[in-house]
């Protein structure tokens, strides 16, 4: 899995691969040669309201209405994984233990109407991101001729973002019971976050694998784990995998040092390419402009070929 620049660049004359059906270069082609996506707005519809709904842990943004929903984690993912989520990392959980909840559990009325609307955007990016490492995998595990190449484009900071109220949805989701229970995030960077869209520094998403090393692929993964400051009981940040891939998300850089992330994990990554079987699918991440920009390819290995066997085998039985 090299870290490097990608080997190929998307036809500019055909259709944008962010999805919109205008061509690449009257889309999301910028001035220098760069492809940027814009990112998703998080603000609720219409005017400010100027109400703070006592239940909605945005009410500091003072632009809630008055219902409450449960909502707060990414559905457009629940729908295609099941009713369980594998969570690790959580306070009370051993190192690298691995426990299935249902999703009934992580759904709470902690946000209002306007605010989870406002976040519809930034769950449909995680949504996209999850079908594409999901179509990825199911195409090169599986035998075909074509050898088309193939280009997605996503916001980096609207994934950032969705992260983000993961991690806010459990924090604030959890009943008195929970080992999560009196942890907290620091209010002024939650707060300019929301408002203002800016992490602290060397804070955002990290690839979460270093040069060499080996993934399992777990079709249809989706595990979500927190990262934590015992001693202060603050939240730190999330950790995740999708479709095998893993993330981590750091939203505050107190006492935290990161040049080990820095040496051992890609910061704000882009491009990650998937390759195998004479294919390859680039997936870009957008982010604000930064010229040392590195991405990952990930080449495929013998676990994801003996899934794909089973696949074929499956769609086999089913064409009798």
């Amino acid at each position: 899995m090299p870290p490097k620049q990608p080997r190929f660049r998307p036809n500019l004359e055909e259709p944008c691969i962010c999805g919109a059906r205008k061509a690449l270069k009257d889309c999301c082609l910028q001035f220098d040669g760069s492809i940027y996506k814009e990112r998703a707005s998080i603000c609720p519809p219409g005017s400010v309201t100027g109400y703070s709904h006592p239940g909605c842990y945005l009410s500091f943004t003072e632009d809630c209405d008055e219902k409450l929903t449960g909502e707060h984690l990414s559905h457009g993912i629940f729908r295609q994984i099941g009713q369980n989520i594998n969570v690790t990392g959580w306070p009370g959980l051993k190192p690298g233990e691995v426990k299935s909840i249902g999703i009934t559990r992580l759904t709470s009325k902690i946000l209002c109407k306007r605010h989870n609307s406002g976040f519809s955007k930034v769950d449909t990016t995680a949504s996209r991101f999850f079908e594409m490492l999901t179509d990825v995998n199911i195409d090169l595990a599986t035998s075909s001729l074509s050898r088309r190449k193939r280009f997605y484009l996503l916001n980096g900071e609207d994934l950032e973002m969705w992260a983000a109220k993961v991690l806010l949805g459990l924090l604030y989701s959890q009943p008195k019971s929970s080992a999560l229970h009196g942890y907290t995030v620091d209010s002024d960077i939650m707060r300019t976050l929301i408002m203002a869209r800016r992490l602290p520094p060397a804070c955002g998403l990290y690839l979460g694998t270093a040069l060499g090393d080996k993934v399992t692929y777990n079709h249809k993964e989706l595990m979500v784990g927190t990262i934590t400051e015992p001693n202060r009981r603050r939240l730190l940040g999330l950790t995740f995998r999708i479709e095998s891939v893993p993330f981590d998300f750091w939203m505050d850089n107190s006492r935290v040092n990161f040049a080990a992330e820095i040496r051992n994990k890609l910061y704000r990554p882009s491009p990650i390419t998937f390759e195998g079987r004479g294919r390859s699918h680039t997936i870009f991440l957008s982010w604000p402009a930064d010229p040392t920009r590195v991405g990952m390819v990930f080449t495929l290995n013998q676990g994801i070929r003996k899934w794909g066997r089973a696949v074929r085998r499956n769609q086999h039985e089913l064409g009798r």
